[in-house]
């Protein structure tokens, strides 16, 4: 009987899980970094400094990939210096699956992300899969911020326009990469605006 409930409960989490990346994949055409603002539990920019992958609970046999970031910089819900993200696909034992649209991340990478709070299962993913997830490029003094959309429609449809450092960007469909610190000063002010 508890290995029947066993394999009951890890596939129904499996479904769950597939169900969810399909319903954010749908809804991430039409996030703007307002919604996506008010979706994260967490963000934060930072280097990806350590991708371990493999079978990480023994019970649901789940494949899951664990991300460890140093933060550079806290936005919100980040206390530490350094975070580990759990993030359910990866590889074990001849076996591989990563669900579609999922973002994965590199060790050695720059990036600005957004991710949800995590799962009862302790899992996360990037809010709207990859507009979750920026690079962060070039130097301290001219680092530039780009996601996988040319950071097309991230202002769209912004109610809160005075959070928004750069007013040209609300003008800008596709703006392409855009200066760092007023990208982090506008997420800033959203975090202010959205979250206290």
């Amino acid at each position: 009987m508890h290995i029947v409930v066993r394999i009951a409960f890890m596939i129904s989490s499996i479904l769950l899980m597939s169900a969810s990346s399909v319903a954010y994949a749908q809804r991430a055409g039409t996030m703007n970094l307002e919604r996506i603002v008010r979706e994260a539990g967490m963000i934060f920019a930072g280097k990806v400094i350590d991708v371990e992958t493999g079978t990480r609970d023994p019970e649901m046999n789940l494949l899951v990939t664990q991300y460890t970031f140093h933060v550079h910089d806290r936005h919100y819900g980040v206390e530490q210096d350094t975070i580990t993200i759990k993030q359910y696909g990866g590889e074990a034992d001849g076996k591989s699956f990563y669900p579609k649209g999922v973002p994965r991340f590199k060790k050695g990478e720059h990036v600005l992300v957004f991710f949800y709070p995590p799962s009862k299962i302790g899992m996360t993913s990037p809010v709207g899969m990859d507009h979750g997830k920026s690079s962060i490029k070039g130097l301290q003094s001219t680092k530039r911020i780009v996601n996988n959309h040319g950071n097309a429609n991230r202002f769209r449809g912004i109610r809160h326009t005075d959070a928004v450092a750069n007013p040209q960007w609300l003008k800008t469909r596709t703006p392409g990469e855009l200066d760092y610190a007023e990208f982090a000063l506008t997420v800033r002010n959203l975090v202010e605006q959205l979250k206290n």
